[in-house]
């Protein structure tokens, strides 16, 4: 009598998620990274982007430790996705009949920062991120979204559905449920689809887990740009002109637990005068999408002093309850043109949904 039930269920549903999905039960949780505008506003030897997350909206705070002082700038940072915030309703099927130009656009997202330093400087930064290629979300990923929905479709019923197919395999009339003298059959339907609900629960979490360990280093390239601005009394006030920032970023799986990351990074500086420096960061990340280290090696040049410099690095990046992300790093730096060295590291504490 139950095979019949799951089999009524099965066709049910499937028909269900045949007509459409919606994007909001894809969207799969990842490590929620700095946005280029907090990256741009607090300047470190080492400031690799890590690829942008599913999430529509993001907040990075960060406590950042140099040497033996330590530094708590008052710097906070928001990113979110404008497309996506304004079309909340937006199904998978609205979305793939979007061409590849329109899916990026729609990933795009846009950042800003701000931060007061010790000197009383304030700065802004605004930032924007554009995506070329995201292998990790099921909307842009058809093989590894398909094998989702098709676990989706084990476990997703209704109690409307669930009561149908109940009454059909028990010979029951759907008005018998609403009469008295038969309401020990709708108890009976109540009490199994509980306890299928409670199972299907605990599997849907299960799957999700899985898809994003499985997915969570698949191919990832954008491109990413930011603009800092200070100013001496306020952010609205006698505003000048600070810093370009440019990053191109791109990942990839190695292996079923290591992925490659590098984003090349381009900065214009204005002091007295214009310079430039550039960077090549190359970082490893081993673990599972909740917990995974990395180490990184990078070498960056300044066009000012000439100065030369490498630098090594190693991280943690830990998921934390309530949709927070923990990502701490330990920076070597070896300034090679004047030889020396230093270590710093950082704390930054992000949140998405």
């Amino acid at each position: 009598m139950k095979a019949t039930i799951l089999v009524i269920l099965c066709l049910i549903v499937t028909i269900a998620f045949c007509e459409d999905i919606s994007l909001e039960n894809l969207k799969l949780t990842y490590t929620v990274p700095s946005s280029p505008a907090f990256e741009a506003i607090n300047i470190k030897p080492t400031n690799t982007l890590y690829p942008s997350s599913s999430q529509e909206f993001a907040l990075s705070i960060l406590n950042y430790y140099a040497g033996k002082k330590t530094l708590i700038p008052e710097s906070y940072s928001t990113e979110f996705a404008p497309f996506f915030l304004f079309n909340p309703k937006l199904t998978l099927t609205d979305y793939v009949k979007l061409n590849l130009m329109q899916q990026s656009l729609y990933e795009t997202k846009l950042s800003m920062a701000t931060n007061k330093a010790e000197n009383g400087i304030y700065d802004v930064s605004l930032g924007l991120r554009f995506s070329l290629m995201d292998q990790s979300d099921l909307k842009r990923n058809k093989k590894s979204r398909d094998e989702y929905i098709a676990k989706l479709q084990k476990t997703t019923i209704d109690k409307t559905t669930y009561g149908i197919a109940y009454a059909k395999s028990h010979n029951i009339k759907l008005v018998d449920f609403y009469d008295d003298n038969r309401k020990s059959a709708y108890d009976s339907m109540l009490v199994e689809f509980n306890a299928i609900q409670e199972a299907a629960k605990t599997i849907t979490d299960s799957d999700k887990t899985d898809a994003e360990d499985d997915n969570w280093r698949n191919t990832k390239i954008e491109c990413a740009v930011a603009v800092v601005m200070s100013s001496e009394d306020s952010l609205a006030a006698n505003v000048e002109y600070k810093s370009f920032h440019f990053w191109f970023v791109c990942s990839s799986s190695l292996s079923e637990k290591w992925m490659f990351l590098t984003s090349p990074s381009f900065v214009s500086l204005k002091t007295d005068d214009t310079y430039f420096t550039g960077s090549i960061p190359f970082r490893f990340y081993y673990g599972v999408n909740e917990t995974k280290g990395f180490v990184e090696a990078q070498y960056s040049y300044e066009t000012e002093n000439e100065i030369n410099k490498l630098s090594g690095r190693m991280g943690l990046s830990k998921k934390l309850p309530y949709g927070l992300w923990a990502d701490c790093k330990l920076a070597f730096l070896d300034d090679i043109t004047n030889k020396k060295s230093q270590i710093q590291y950082d704390l930054n504490l992000n949140y998405g949904f």
